[in-house]
C-alpha cells in the first residue's frame, strides 16, 4: 500500500506498552507482532492511548474485527457501512460519552 505516514491509537494501555517494548505480548502471537514492530519501525509509525469515547469509530471497527476468525483479515475500498454513523457524528464534532453502572 506504499504507507509512510501511521498514526494507530489504541484504547487498551497493554497494546500500547507492548508496542513500545515487547511485553506482555502472548507467545502465541510474538512472531506477528515481532513482524509488525519490524514493518512499524521501517515508516513513521505512532501508537498512542486514546479512551474509547475519543474514538468511537475506532471501538466499533475493533468490536467488527473480535468476530474474524483467526489469520483472517477485512480490507475496504470506501468505509465499512456500519460505521457510517459514527464518522458522521466525528465530522461534526460531537462528543460521545458513556454511562458506567454501579
Amino acid at each position: 500500500m506504499n504507507l509512510t505516514n501511521i498514526w494507530m491509537e489504541n484504547d487498551y494501555v497493554v497494546v500500547v506498552n507492548a508496542f513500545d517494548k515487547v511485553s506482555g505480548v502472548p507467545w502465541q502471537m510474538l512472531s506477528r507482532w515481532l513482524n509488525c514492530r519490524q514493518l512499524c519501525m521501517k515508516i513513521n509509525c505512532r501508537c498512542t492511548h486514546i479512551l474509547r469515547e475519543g474514538n468511537m469509530t475506532a471501538d466499533v471497527m475493533a468490536k467488527n474485527g473480535q468476530g474474524l476468525a483467526l489469520y483472517s483479515s477485512q480490507w475496504w475500498s470506501s468505509p465499512p457501512p456500519f460505521i457510517s454513523d459514527f464518522l458522521l457524528r466525528d465530522s461534526l464534532g460531537l462528543p460521545f460519552s458513556r454511562t458506567i453502572m454501579n
